[in-house]
């Protein structure tokens, strides 16, 4: 792990710009200033037909933020053994170690390599269309609370822990994959974005069910600590079934 990768686990966590506002006000100052309603629509998924959908379910269903106990009992996880990943707080670097609740789960690189490891088996991992997908929900993706979210993440996981999705640029409107999977035992998520493996994530699984999650984006060797800030879903839009995605 970088310099770099180390400070994300910090209280400054890698953030370049100070946001407006924080906590709740921050995350409801992002919500509000959301406005593409149509993201991830059946009209949408019509215009980008590349993009990830899982078959049967209804229109904006991508958007309900399932609760911790649902995916426990959609995945068979142990819902009491939850554990939250709040990096920079209860997640933190110390002397090139990895600090989890007090305790040292093993050396930042290997922490890093786990992550990896973690979204490349699921990227690896094979889909069908018959699997049972549970929307986790739409996040905006931002460098802190406050901010106008330009880039969008869309999560969804099987009763086997692999995650599918969505990453979206709002200004262009480029979507590229998500692949990952979440580890049982941890209940620590990792996925990758695109098509290479050197650009992934990770989240704690507990965080993103909770709504507003801490996450760690690793890209071209650096690590840095954003935002994941869930988003409602649209008041606006056909009830009509998005059922054109395979799944896989």
């Amino acid at each position: 792990m970088s310099g770099a990768e180390g400070a994300a686990f910090g209280a400054a966590a890698n953030n370049n710009n100070q946001p407006a506002m924080s906590g709740a006000a921050g995350y409801a100052a992002t919500r509000d200033s959301f406005d593409h309603s149509n993201l991830y629509s059946p009209g949408w998924h019509g215009d980008n037909q590349g993009a990830w959908a899982a078959p049967r379910w209804q229109a904006n269903a991508a958007y309900n933020n399932s609760t911790h106990a649902a995916v426990a009992a959609h995945c068979g996880y142990n819902a009491g053994a939850a554990v939250s990943y709040g990096y920079g707080d209860n997640v933190n670097y110390e002397n090139e170690a990895v600090v989890v609740n007090g305790q040292v789960v093993g050396s930042a690189p290997a922490f890093s390599q786990q992550a990896a490891d973690l979204a490349n088996t699921g990227r690896n991992t094979e889909t069908t269309p018959a699997d049972e997908w549970l929307p986790l929900g739409v996040f905006a993706l931002v460098p802190s609370e406050g901010q106008q979210p330009q880039l969008t993440v869309q999560l969804a996981i099987n009763k086997q822990g692999i995650l599918r999705g969505n990453y979206t640029e709002l200004v262009s409107d480029h979507t590229q994959l998500i692949h990952g999977m979440v580890n049982k035992e941890t209940q620590r998520a990792a996925w990758t974005v695109g098509d290479t493996e050197a650009f992934y994530m990770e989240a704690g699984l507990k965080n993103l069910t909770a709504g507003d999650a801490p996450v760690l984006i690793h890209r071209r060797g650096r690590t840095e600590r954003w935002v994941l800030v869930t988003l409602p879903q649209p008041q606006s839009g056909s009830n009509a079934p998005d059922g054109t995605g395979t799944g896989n």
